[in-house]
């Protein structure tokens, strides 16, 4: 079964958690949920990612892809909020391709981490 990786801004309380996971080199600015916009201009800037629909009804659960094989599913949650954001995670797949789609979109939004949800894997990534 693959892992799910979620995306997470770096704030206050996840910074308090990531220190209990042995994470303690950290930004000291915080980060922020993305909108869907700023999710598909990160996306936009990676011309080596291929993004192939997996779900037409709204942007788009997505399978993301590069020619060197490297894969993840964009999965989309929910973007039902006043500010736009959107709850996103990524299904299986490479986590190298995941950390270039967070560092990207970080340049946007400030520190973010990825975390497995089996808890095998957490990362931050940040652009500044």
């Amino acid at each position: 079964m693959s892992d799910s990786f979620s995306v997470v801004p770096l704030n206050s309380e996840t910074r308090q958690w990531l220190a209990t996971q042995g994470l303690a080199s950290l930004p000291s600015h915080d980060g922020r949920s993305a909108t869907l916009e700023e999710l598909v201009s990160a996306l936009a800037t990676l011309p080596e990612v291929s993004i192939s629909s997996v779900n037409e009804s709204c942007f788009p659960d997505g399978e993301l892809s590069t020619k060197t094989g490297l894969h993840t599913e964009l999965i989309i949650n929910e973007r039902n909020n006043d500010e736009g954001l959107c709850e996103f995670h990524f299904r299986g797949g490479h986590p190298e391709l995941i950390e270039r789609i967070v560092f990207a979109l970080s340049k946007h939004v400030g520190p973010l981490f990825i975390y497995a949800h089996s808890g095998s894997y957490t990362k931050v990534m940040h652009a500044s």
